[in-house]
Parts: structure tokens; C-alpha cells; sequence
């Protein structure tokens, strides 16, 4: 990524909200994210990664430009859960900041593409050190990053108390309101997000699809 706001790292929502200063900030440590096939994973951990897999260190951050994703934590347990969504405007790796090296749930953390995505890879430590430059970077990184952990907060306590039904109903406005159609998706990829089997997520779609959606 060169040094010249003219490349315009494209950043989707926080394009409005970024002063002329933090997009030259942002354009000097920033640089493009690999193009990833659609039904990829990104990957997140503490543990250094095999070279066959696709993924980040803890000391990288992505601000995420386009594209569709759901987020999952390793419980520990031998499962993966389902704990949030990655949408146009997600940073992803903000529980990483400020000396942070540990996820919220869980040591590895992985996204699943459900849309191609794009975005801006920014090493944390320098964004960190950018927070200093310029006040309003930091606002519109700690808003953006309190947003996600608030979606994280709330889908964990749907998928806790919601029953099938609802929790499809959920999913549904979900990707209505980003634009996605829910025909793009198996029902054994919905029942993997859910945390649902998959005879119980097509009778669960019934009754939602039967109600307009």
C-alpha cells in the first residue's frame, strides 16, 4: 500500500466517518487483504499456523470492506460455536488491542466466508500507535469495535435462549438486512451456524418462509 490517501483503501462504512488524517494514516500502514474464495476460512490464533493454512496472527487486524461471514471460537470441547457475524464495517482482531492476546471465548478463532470478502490488513501495533496521532482514528476504530462486540453479546445470548425457530427467524433478518440471499445457503450451513441439526433447521424454515421471509 503506498503512502498517498489517493489509493483509497476501500473501507466501506468507515469511509464517512474517517478525517482526511486518519485516511492518510490508514493508507501508510494499511495494505490490501488477500483475495479469498468464497467458502474460505480465515483463521486467528496464538499458536503460529501450518503454511498450508490460511490465516492471521494476533497482531494483525482487519477492517472489512465487503463480503459476508460467520465468526467461530473453539469452545475446548472438541466444537466450534458460532459467535457473531462479520458484515461491511466489522473489525475483526479488535480483542487483540492494547496488550490483549487472548479472544473473548477462546484461544482460536476462525472466520467462515459465506460472501467474498475484502478489506485492509492493519498491524495492531502500528494502529496503536496511530491512536496517538489522531483522536478521531481511535473513535471510529473503538465505535466500530464496541458495535461488534455488542453483536457478539447479542448473538450469544439469542443462540442461549432462542428455540429453532426463532433462531432461524433470526438468521433470516439477518441476512435480509445485509442483502443476502438465503437461497445461497445449505441447510447444513445454516444448522452449522444455528447449532442445530439439520432436520430441525428445514422444519424451522418452513414455518419462517411460510411467514413472508
Amino acid at each position: 500500500m503506498h503512502q498517498d490517501a489517493d489509493n483509497n483503501i476501500k473501507l466501506g462504512q468507515f469511509c464517512g466517518a474517517l478525517s482526511h488524517d486518519a485516511w492518510l494514516i490508514l493508507n501508510r500502514i494499511g495494505r490490501e487483504m488477500p483475495q479469498i474464495p468464497q467458502h474460505g476460512r480465515i483463521y486467528w490464533s496464538t499458536i503460529p499456523f501450518e503454511s498450508s493454512v490460511s490465516g492471521y496472527q494476533t497482531s494483525d487486524l482487519i477492517l472489512i470492506q465487503s463480503g459476508f461471514g460467520a465468526l467461530y471460537a473453539d469452545m475446548g470441547n472438541g466444537s466450534d460455536i458460532c459467535c457473531s457475524f462479520i458484515r461491511p464495517g466489522s473489525v475483526i482482531g479488535s480483542w487483540y488491542m492494547f496488550g490483549n492476546r487472548q479472544h473473548p471465548f477462546s484461544k482460536h478463532s476462525y472466520v467462515e466466508i459465506l460472501q467474498p470478502m475484502s478489506g485492509c490488513i492493519m498491524p495492531i501495533k502500528a494502529l496503536e500507535d496511530a491512536f496517538h496521532e489522531c483522536p478521531n482514528l481511535a473513535k471510529v476504530i473503538h465505535e466500530s469495535a464496541s458495535r461488534d462486540t455488542l453483536d457478539m453479546v447479542t448473538h450469544m445470548t439469542n443462540m442461549a435462549t432462542f428455540d429453532s425457530v426463532q433462531k432461524v427467524r433470526y438468521l433470516c433478518q439477518i441476512l435480509h438486512d445485509n442483502h443476502i440471499d438465503l437461497n445461497l445457503f445449505t441447510h447444513e450451513t445454516i444448522a452449522q451456524i444455528l447449532n442445530l441439526n439439520r432436520v430441525t433447521v428445514t422444519k424451522a424454515l418452513k414455518i419462517v418462509l411460510s411467514e413472508g421471509f
